[in-house]
């Protein structure tokens, strides 16, 4: 169905391989495969959502993509399907979302059709593309194929291997869709790359889990401390920065100011950014390291050139701050969860929208003295396991640009003594393995 909206810069999963370079996606055929697709199959055990785990290899608009989840849903019994498909963009932080309309071709077996939009306002329809189900075990994973052949003659193919879940998409499924591959020419030989599937951002915060600091003694967690690592993505994709952040108590819980410097490897340029947190104990008479947010400079609104925010009142119950595990000496970890408010608009068949991601979240790790010793950074590791993370995806926090008058004059409550500025320090530098 023709569409005046082009589609988007980066659209998402289904709509990638679609328009993927012949050169690299293409097999050196006229026509789209016949190939062997799963028997007997079955839509309603097969719908619901997969997470994306590899694809075949040339998708060059897929690259910057990760995280990609598909959810399968009737649009029109028997004969309509809508596949609604999100990736996260890191280096923009945004979620990108397209809503599929595919035809049931043979749903026996497991065989659809997708009718593609227009490149652009008054260009053609593309061709009609197959998207079948080549196997599944309708719990743990899914290998899907699809094929275009456009008016140049020469195919385009891209293959996905899904799953229920990371922890689904174990040995005996790996077996499985190793085995689905070798049964068809075309697949038997394509490579494929691992879609990221850790540390993305959650459609909606966790409670803390249940390991978290004990009996939180906030008087001697107060004071600065200097951020050393960060998980993946967290609080805003891609971008560098060296922060410092002062806990101080408040009558119903703790208060978090934290200065920042950004940089952006694209601009070059770095500012000097002003954040508050405050949260009140989630069970007020244990004081453990569970708290909920009343008030965060997540999604808050910059009302000032020098990098000040407006914080906002919490609009869910659910918005968490953990204290992963202190010593309150040398090292904490901690994790901030806030849901945001920014709802993608509808899409379909090409005409994905962005919308910033579902919550801004992530794990940071702690240090009072800007570095770790191997000791403190294997009991940070495992605190911050407990928070879903892997150690893996522990970044080390650049130390610059920062200039220590820019960071010992940031505004902030519960200022610690002044400490020179220098070099972050992890247990690397002494010649450890952070994981």
């Amino acid at each position: 169905m023709p569409s005046s909206r082009p589609p988007p810069a980066l659209p998402g999963l289904v709509v990638a391989v679609l328009v993927t370079a012949a050169a690299s996606a293409a097999r050196a055929v006229y026509s789209c495969p016949d190939l062997e697709t799963q028997r007997d199959f079955n839509a309603t055990k097969y719908f619901g959502k997969w997470v994306e785990m590899l694809r075949s290899t040339g998708m060059s608009e897929n690259k910057l993509l990760q995280c990609g989840t598909i959810a399968y849903a009737w649009e029109d019994p028997n004969r309509t399907v809508t596949f609604e498909i999100t990736n996260y963009q890191p280096d923009t932080d945004l979620t990108w979302t397209d809503r599929v309309s595919a035809t049931v071709q043979d749903l026996d077996a497991g065989k659809f059709t997708v009718q593609n939009w227009p490149v652009g306002p008054g260009e053609p329809d593309r061709p009609v593309s197959s998207y079948w189900v080549l196997a599944t075990d309708y719990t743990n994973y899914s290998l899907v194929y699809s094929c275009i052949t456009p008016a140049e003659g020469i195919p385009m193919v891209g293959v996905w291997v899904l799953a229920r879940s990371r922890e689904a998409y174990g040995d005996a499924a790996k077996a499985a869709v190793t085995n689905a591959l070798q049964r068809n020419a075309v697949t038997r030989e394509m490579v494929f790359e691992d879609v990221r599937q850790t540390s993305c951002p959650p459609d909606s915060c966790a409670p803390c889990p249940s390991s978290v600091t004990a009996g939180l003694d906030v008087d001697k967690l107060a004071g600065r401390w200097w951020e050393v690592q960060h998980s993946l993505y967290s609080g805003g994709g891609l971008k560098q920065g060296c922060s410092r952040t002062i806990f101080s108590k408040i009558a119903d819980g703790v208060q978090i100011d934290l200065y920042t410097v950004e940089y952006t490897s694209e601009t070059g340029k770095s500012v000097g950014v002003n954040k508050s947190l405050s949260a009140k104990w989630t069970d007020a008479g244990t004081k453990s390291g569970d708290f909920v947010i009343t008030k965060g400079f997540v999604g808050g609104d910059r009302y000032s050139d020098r990098g000040a925010w407006r914080p906002r009142l919490s609009q869910d119950s659910r918005d968490r701050l953990c204290i992963l595990g202190t010593d309150y000496d040398t090292w904490a970890a901690m994790s901030i969860c806030v849901k945001n408010g920014w709802i993608a608009h509808n899409a379909t068949n090409g005409g994905g929208d962005s919308s910033r991601r579902p919550t801004t979240s992530g794990v940071w790790v702690l240090s009072r003295r800007h570095g770790l010793t191997t000791e403190q950074q294997m009991l940070a590791n495992k605190a911050v396991v407990t928070a879903g993370i892997p150690a893996a995806d522990m970044v080390m926090s650049p130390s610059t640009p920062c200039s220590a008058a820019a960071l010992e004059d940031a505004g902030g409550s519960g200022a610690a003594a002044a400490a020179p500025l220098i070099l972050l320090v992890s247990s690397l530098a002494a010649g450890a393995k952070l994981f």
